[in-house]
Formats: C-alpha cells, structure tokens, sequence
C-alpha cells in the first residue's frame, strides 16, 4: 500500500496522456471496473488457494507480478512526449504546487479527502454496525461485499457510461458525492432489508465519483503535470484512508451507528466545499 499504490498513479496518468478530455471519465471507469474485477476475482482465487496452504496465495500472487512485468517489459509503450526539461525535478514540482494545488485544486482536494474519508469509515466499519446491530456473521457480511462489488464492476463498466458522457465536471461530482450522503444517512436504525436496495446505489455513485474526481484533476492541467497531479489525487486518498482507521475505535464507542453518521454526514460536508468553486469553475 504504499510504493506499490503509486502503480495505480502510473497507470492513471497514462490514460490521461492518451485519452480525449471528453473521453477520460469514461476510460478511468473501465479502470475502475476492472480493478473491481481484480479484486472480486483475487478474493474468489485466493480464498480457495488458502486451502491447500495460506502461504500459496502469495505464491500466486508474485507469479501474476511477474507475468505484469513481462507484459510492460515487452507490451507496453510510453504515453509520456518526454520533452527536454531544463529545471530540476524537485523545482518543478514546487511550481506544481504553486500553479495547481494552491490555485486550481485548493477545494477540490479537500472536498476529495473528506469524502475518501467518510466513505472509507463506512465502508470499514459498517461490518461492526451489522455485527452488533443485527448479529450478522462473517459469511453474511461477506455475502453483502460481494453484492456491493459486483454492481461497483457493473456501474464502473457499463451504468455510468452515458452520465459522463452527457454530464461534466464539479456539478456531476457534487451532485453525486449529495446522493450518496441521501443513500448512507438513512441506514441508521433501518431494517437489514433495506441495505439490499441501497447497496447497489452506493456502488454506482461511488464508481462514477472516482473517475469523474481524477478526470476533472487531469483536465485542470497541463499535459506535462498529469503525473504530479494524478499522483497528488491519490495521495490525498491515501492520507484520507490512513486517518480513518485512528477514528474507528474512539467513535464506535458512543454508538454502533457511527460508520452511517460519519460517512454520511462527511458526504454533505464534502458538497459544502465543492460550493466555494467559482461559478465559473462550478459550470464547467
């Protein structure tokens, strides 16, 4: 999770560098599918190869690798123009900072970490909700898991595929970040019964958040900052996901619906920072 994330960067930026502006929520939603499937389908294979040996998953896992590494070593073209750059890597990416952080990504970042946030408390914790709310154990919990995963794979690959296209920028982003806060809130003191209907539209609105979030990022700059910025998008996921498991154990003390307050509530918190964009910025 931590030199191995920045692969996901990598593989970001390069369908930055070869998709149309038009055409980049769409592409990084057919990566999200298909790390959706990665991790339906590891989760299916490991579990069966931990039978025969809990070392043999990982046996398989560095055999995949490096059939990855023979595919880029043999398959893979760069899709980085490299251009002669006269200043320092370290000088450019100070002027990253200064021309695009602190400028264009100022809200746009830390309306990202607060909705990484909460959804990443929700979707850790609310096995703990389930557990002590209705007495679910570990294979029902799973079953849920499965459910939310296959309609992510299903909206990443094919359901959000038209809003993109006709739908664009910060208003699709803070309109579907609100949505999902009206799809978690409810939860708290529910029927199990009604999870089964909102899981699926947690799923979708969470596939189409992510590539709509990093297809505005990428239009936002230029074609020589796509890798400082995709990989600065994900930084701020992964600081997001590494806060939210200190929070886990103080909050579940004051109530077992605390994954549903938390992620829920950071969901309309994350849309009251999306409203300081421009207008000009809000409309595009």
């Amino acid at each position: 999770m931590g030199m191995g994330a920045s692969n996901i960067t990598v593989i970001d930026a390069s369908v930055a560098d070869i998709s149309a502006p038009a055409a980049k929520a769409r592409n990084f939603a057919l990566i999200a599918m298909s790390n959706g499937l990665g991790f339906v389908a590891g989760s299916l294979i490991g579990g069966k190869l931990s039978i025969r040996g809990f070392e043999i998953p990982f046996i398989f896992a560095a055999l995949l690798k490096l059939g990855i590494v023979f595919l880029i070593t043999f398959w893979f073209v760069e899709t980085y123009d490299k251009k002669e750059v006269k200043s320092s890597a370290v000088s450019q990416f100070n002027h990253f900072v200064k021309t695009a952080v602190l400028h264009k990504f100022r809200i746009l970042f830390p309306a990202f970490f607060i909705f990484c946030m909460g959804w990443s408390y929700y979707l850790l914790f609310i096995p703990v909700t389930w557990i002590k709310n209705y007495g679910l154990n570990a294979s029902q919990i799973g079953d849920f898991y499965a459910y939310g995963s296959a309609f992510y794979v299903l909206s990443s690959g094919l359901l959000i595929r038209p809003i993109v296209k006709w739908f664009k920028g910060i208003p699709l982003l803070f309109f579907a970040i609100a949505a999902l806060g009206f799809f978690i809130l409810p939860l708290v003191n529910a029927k199990l019964e009604l999870y089964w209907i909102f899981i699926p539209f947690q799923q979708f609105l969470t596939a189409l958040i992510f590539p709509v979030g990093i297809s505005i990022v990428s239009n936002l700059v230029t074609e020589n900052q796509q890798g400082e910025a995709v990989g600065a998008f994900h930084a701020v996921q992964a600081f997001a996901y590494g806060v939210t498991p200190f929070l886990g154990g103080v909050l579940l003390h004051f109530s077992y619906n605390i994954p549903l307050i938390i992620g829920g509530s950071a969901m309309f918190l994350s849309c009251l920072v999306l409203l300081g964009y421009k207008k000009n910025l809000f409309r595009t």
